[in-house]
């Protein structure tokens, strides 16, 4: 109303298509196959985004478990390429790291072992000639002195070649 005059209304009316009979009929059956097909179509939706985020997640899940390998020092971890594309290419590069890995604890290992080698020789020969100048057997002359000394300096060189080692491991050498 404008001014106490109608100038138009709303109205719900309810349509119905078809009279009662074979056309309505023929409309509920093409409604029910339609919400029928809707729900298949829609089931095998689900299911291939299943299957293909399985597909995408279980490369991902083996790369986050086997970081989890190699965090916990476990080297010799390796992981299949099952794919060609980027995430096989990963696959690839993490098992070039994981022996690389393997390959410089491999070098750690000798390297440690061939140092106690190198501190337990002079070490011995010191201790060796020390007990025999305490039980007598040797004199303390300068000759056994300077050779107890030049132990003494070869163990101190391996000592601090040792420490600038793990300096410039730790970049402070820098």
């Amino acid at each position: 109303e404008l001014n106490g005059q109608i100038v138009g209304w709303l109205g719900l009316n309810k349509w119905e298509p078809f009279r009662p009979g074979p056309p309505a009929d023929l409309l509920e059956r093409q409604a029910g196959q339609l919400y029928l097909l809707s729900g298949v179509v829609m089931g095998l939706t689900a299911l291939i985004a299943f299957m293909l985020s399985r597909h995408l997640l279980t490369p991902i899940q083996r790369l986050t478990q086997g970081t989890r390998e190699l965090a916990n020092r476990n080297f010799t971890i390796r992981i299949n390429p099952a794919t060609g594309d980027e995430l096989g290419q990963l696959a690839e590069n993490f098992n070039t790291m994981a022996q690389t890995l393997e390959n410089f604890e491999k070098l750690r290992r000798q390297w440690l072992t061939d140092i106690s080698h190198e501190l337990r020789t002079p070490l011995t020969i010191l201790q060796c000639e020390i007990e025999a100048l305490q039980d007598g057997i040797r004199e303390p002359t300068p000759h056994n002195l300077a050779s107890l000394h030049a132990e003494i300096l070869r163990i101190s060189r391996l000592v601090e070649d040792l420490h600038l080692l793990s300096m410039a491991d730790s970049d402070i050498l820098y």
